[in-house]
């Protein structure tokens, strides 16, 4: 026998051996095993992902059923939103349906942010409104309910993308200024108006509107649902409902079909500005030329916050932005947290 023979027998021999082992059942329960133990992990990390993903995002709803269950089984109901985000439309309903003049007494307009008409609330009668809705001037307001509230209160916040509430609020602050109206109590060489056109200045616009951040432009969403507001969220699990403002007529018809059937054919489309004519032409500051309003608002709109910083001090934007890729991908825009 040749070297070369005993080195291929060799050879042939330990690729047996080999074999043998691998097909062993010893082995094949081993590898199997392992195998068993790698699925399950992945098959618990996948799982645990969805599960801190829900805890940190909540959990879709829908109105006929979801939302509908929860009013239905709540003692009480507090609707809340920051300025331009349904909130005249709502308020104006919801004071409708409880038969509450909101400019009479102590249940007056917003009156939820201030502890002083909190506390005259309380005592003004012995049955007090079961649904309160009002806007937000900041996160005050929103801890007092969050740390304060039983588990038979619901909460419903409205919400609107910051940049698109913001924009709103902008043309709803110039549109009062060519008005005359509030916070203006005087007028402004840079504001003309002729019978029903109005032309403003773009630096009075900045200077005195922007920077500023009159009335509803300074209720931002940022100083709402702050990090502290967060915390307060996950500290007391509280029933709390997100839902997206283009969705609020939904709500009203589940709020009247709980507490005011007699409305559910004539809910509340209010807006304050819905019937002025103003036409409103921003006078640019370099060439000095005019541009219609809306125009004006398209092509700077985005830019604005940075430009002029107009969310300094905002933290916790991460989850709010969260919330928000979240809320937009419920078919109903609601969401539980």
């Amino acid at each position: 026998m040749t070297i070369f023979q005993k080195q291929l027998g060799i050879i042939i021999l330990v690729t047996i051996v080999i074999n043998i082992f691998f097909a062993s059942p010893r082995y094949m329960s081993s590898n199997y095993e392992q195998n068993k133990h790698h699925i399950a992990t992945s098959e618990y990390l996948e799982k645990t992902q969805e599960q801190t993903n829900e805890k940190d995002f909540g959990k879709c709803l829908t109105f006929d059923e979801d939302l509908n269950e929860l009013v239905s089984r709540a003692e009480q109901v507090f609707i809340t939103m920051p300025a331009k985000s349904a909130g005249s439309s709502l308020k104006h309903f919801v004071n409708q349906c409880m038969n509450v003049d909101p400019w009479i007494g102590q249940n007056n307009n917003n009156f939820i942010n201030g502890a002083p008409r909190v506390n005259k609330f309380m005592t003004d009668s012995l049955h007090l409104p079961k649904v309160i809705a009002s806007h937000l001037y900041g996160e005050d307001t929103l801890l007092r309910l969050l740390q304060n509230t039983g588990r038979n209160t619901l909460l419903i916040y409205i919400h609107r993308e910051e940049t698109s509430r913001l924009l709103s609020a902008v043309k709803q602050v110039i549109s009062r200024a060519c008005s005359g109206n509030i916070p203006f109590d005087r007028k402004y060489d840079e504001v003309r108006v002729n019978g029903t056109h109005c032309e403003i200045d773009e630096s009075f616009i900045v200077k005195e509107i922007i920077v500023k951040k009159q009335n509803e432009m300074r209720n931002s969403a940022g100083r709402i649902l702050t990090c502290d507001v967060y915390d307060k969220i996950d500290d007391t699990a509280p029933k709390m409902v997100f839902l997206h403002y283009k969705q609020a007529d939904k709500l009203q018809a589940i709020i009247a079909a709980h507490h005011c059937q007699d409305m559910l054919e004539k809910l509340s489309h209010q807006n304050i500005d819905a019937d002025k004519k103003m036409q409103v032409s921003v006078v640019l500051e370099k060439s000095k030329t005019e541009v219609r309003l809306d125009e004006w608002i398209k092509a700077k709109g985005e830019l604005l916050e940075w430009g002029y910083q107009l969310k300094e001090g905002e933290g916790c934007q991460a989850k709010t932005r969260h919330m928000e890729d979240k809320l937009l991908s419920c078919d109903d825009e609601l969401l539980l947290i």
